[in-house]
């Protein structure tokens, strides 16, 4: 189990132990409450080509875990394999650029790693161009939500499991006022979650 506000700013480390850059959001679908990508930041560019800072959206599958102690975030990939990542572009979504890619696959993957530059993609606007029903999580932390028996409160963090479904939300961590002001904070899985 890991709870994602908890592991965003970890060091994100390849398969040789190099840092990568920092893991600064994950995007998740809606949908299915499963991790889309997670969006490493690199300190410097990858490439000295590149004018602005790179994000790598690498896809769950690539991830190894967090290390909680170490506060370092493992990945199943190298530099050299992200840096060959396609760009996502501007005005471009995710599965639109798969597709473009996909002449020099057997299949299109919707797995595949990709790259755009920070200064070209507000988080909102990343969020449209991965996909519908794409949210990042440090949007959702903190927001106010219903639960459906009609009580409110906010996100406070989500937890997922790697057991069944990789990188699927497991439950919501919220806090919630009752009218008399008692707080409370419980585990609600997302089917009890309208946002």
């Amino acid at each position: 189990m890991e709870h994602l506000s908890k592991i965003i700013g970890y060091t994100a480390k390849d398969t040789h132990n190099s840092t990568l850059g920092i893991l600064d959001d994950i995007y998740i679908d809606e949908r299915t409450w499963s991790v889309r990508y997670f969006s490493v930041i690199g300190s410097t560019p990858f490439e000295p080509s590149e004018p602005d800072t790179v994000v790598h959206l690498i896809p769950p599958h690539h991830v190894l875990g967090a290390d909680l102690q170490r506060k370092t975030f493992a990945l199943k990939c190298s530099q050299k394999f992200l840096q060959t990542a396609p760009m996502l572009g501007v005005g471009e979504s995710a599965e639109s650029k798969n597709s473009q890619t996909a002449s020099t696959r057997e299949t299109v993957d919707r797995s595949t790693p990709l790259r755009c530059s920070i200064s070209l993609k507000p988080r909102a606007r990343l969020c449209n161009e991965l996909g519908a029903g794409i949210r990042s999580v440090r949007e959702l932390v903190d927001r106010a939500i219903t639960l459906i028996d009609g009580r409110r409160g906010r996100i406070k963090d989500i937890v997922v499991s790697h057991l069944f479904q990789p990188w699927s939300a497991s439950s919501f961590v919220v806090r919630t006022t009752s009218p008399q002001g008692d707080e409370s904070k419980l585990n609600v899985p997302p089917d009890y979650v309208v946002i």
